[in-house]
């Protein structure tokens, strides 16, 4: 029974409880549906990369929806409580952000942006500020930054990835589902359609591998598909353990609802200073952590065994890279 038929997939129910089947399709779509084409065997090669790239991934410690191959161009995959969001992180100037902001592209970003976009084809996939996101109860506050921590790290994981292959990653975009628990997991696909991808070396007109192929009328899409594909099936994917060099800003507080001895201590205190205005104070600290070699669950390891007292205490963290200072404009 078809459950759902998108842009590039379909997906049908599974016998199995919770569990769904993908079908990459053929075609190919730009501009917001506004163009569009099919290229008989797109969709296995998008099937392939997607497969090759989640299970590095699940490798690394990532969950993920994907289960396995079914054939060529189908996936089998746990169904996930998908949010209308798209996620997207940039680390050089392309597409829509060197238009609107006039950089050359291909500028190097000081560092990675990470933005949000509604979901909504009618619409055009509006890039939304965190604060809309919230207003519009499309996340909480902690699933977006459980997002951006993701998001980051999915993106270090796969540009280190594709680093070894000699290929830049310009740019990502992710898609993220809750499971029965809540939980959030990566979904979706990873592919030259939802990335940009170019060549270290070479000539500019042969450097691109991704939908702009299409998009722009560049070359041929499935060549370039076909590249990315080969690179990746010749290097021991699983094996490779990149060095992502990290911060985290950890915050740690009581858990609500227990007493908080410190807080009341000195909420007390700036109200019998006149600061009557001052309803409450609450305790906690914040601990910025560098990491020279971060890898995924390591900062929750670290919390567990050390940083926080599981019975007393909650934490949140956000993760960024080294700060660089350079302007772009």
């Amino acid at each position: 029974m078809k459950r759902y038929e998108g842009k590039a997939k379909i997906m049908e129910e599974s016998k199995e409880a919770g569990k769904l089947s993908v079908s990459f399709k053929d075609d190919l779509t730009a501009f917001n549906n506004e163009k569009k084409s099919a290229l008989v065997g797109k969709g296995a090669l998008a099937a392939k990369i997607s497969k090759i790239l989640f299970e590095f991934l699940i490798a690394k410690g990532f969950q993920t929806h994907f289960i396995q191959e079914i054939s060529p161009n189908v996936h089998e995959v746990w169904k996930l409580k998908m949010l209308p969001l798209e996620v997207i992180i940039r680390y050089k100037a392309a597409g829509s952000l060197a238009k609107r902001l006039k950089l050359t592209e291909g500028t190097l970003l000081s560092r990675p942006i990470i933005q949000f976009c509604l979901k909504d084809d009618s619409l055009g996939d509006p890039q939304l500020a965190e604060s809309e996101v919230l207003a519009l109860g499309l996340a909480n506050s902690k699933n977006i930054n459980e997002l951006k921590n993701q998001t980051l790290l999915v993106g270090e994981y796969l540009k280190a990835l594709f680093h070894e292959l000699k290929l830049d990653l310009v740019d990502l975009k992710l898609e993220f589902g809750l499971d029965d628990t809540g939980k959030i997991i990566l979904g979706d696909e990873i592919s030259p359609d939802t990335m940009r991808l170019w060549r270290q070396e070479g000539p500019e007109s042969e450097k691109k591998l991704d939908k702009d192929l299409f998009r722009f009328d560049l070359g041929d899409p499935i060549v370039g598909y076909r590249a990315v594909l080969e690179k990746l099936e010749s290097f021991d994917c699983l094996s490779f353990n990149p060095k992502i060099a990290l911060e985290a800003s950890l915050s740690i507080h009581p858990q609500a609802g227990l007493l908080d001895p410190v807080g009341k201590a000195v909420t007390q205190a700036c109200q019998q200073l006149g600061f009557g205005s001052v309803a409450s104070i609450a305790s906690g600290k914040r601990l910025l952590l560098s990491f020279s070699a971060y890898r995924f669950g390591l900062l929750e390891e670290l919390c567990g065994r050390l940083l926080v007292s599981p019975a007393a205490e909650e934490y949140e963290y956000e993760l960024s890279l080294p700060e660089r200072t350079e302007s772009l404009v």
